[in-house]
């Protein structure tokens, strides 16, 4: 089957032995027997997936894999995975929300942070990201409402 790949490089999904498929809520593990890029595509053939109509089941699902299957990041390196549900707190210690989701601009990723509002903060590191404390789920942050 057809499969559109967020990583980068885009074929690396096919490193991944297990993938979680998730649609409309409901998750499903497979094992990856074998796959190939094909241009811009990558082909992918997993384990209880033997015709066109049990591939078409699976169209706009979503592939996630489980972090323990990642290469290890060096310090200071997260996976957006690991910053979704972070507590965001700032210097002054106002506690914003938590982030919801990670939009990718180009220049630099934008954190989206939802509270009693909804707080974009630039994820530039030492400048406005101070602290990432994965095992107390909390982020430090030099920013103010003011710099929205």
């Amino acid at each position: 089957m057809k499969v559109f790949s967020y990583t980068k490089p885009r074929a690396e999904i096919l490193n991944y032995s297990t993938w979680i498929v998730s649609q409309r809520g409901i998750a499903r593990t497979f094992h990856l027997l074998s796959g190939k890029e094909q241009g811009k595509n990558i082909l992918a053939h997993l384990k209880g997936i033997h015709t066109r109509e049990d591939a078409t089941l699976l169209v706009e699902s979503t592939i996630e894999v489980e972090l323990s299957q990642l290469r290890p990041l060096k310090k200071g390196q997260y996976y957006f995975a690991q910053l979704v549900g972070l507590e965001v707190v700032n210097l002054q210690g106002c506690n914003f929300g938590v982030i919801e989701d990670l939009i990718q601009t180009g220049s630099n990723d934008v954190l989206v942070v939802k509270g009693s509002s909804e707080i974009l903060i630039p994820y530039i590191v030492s400048q406005v990201i101070k602290d990432v404390d994965l095992k107390n789920r909390r982020m430090l942050v030099d920013w103010d409402l003011e710099d929205e």
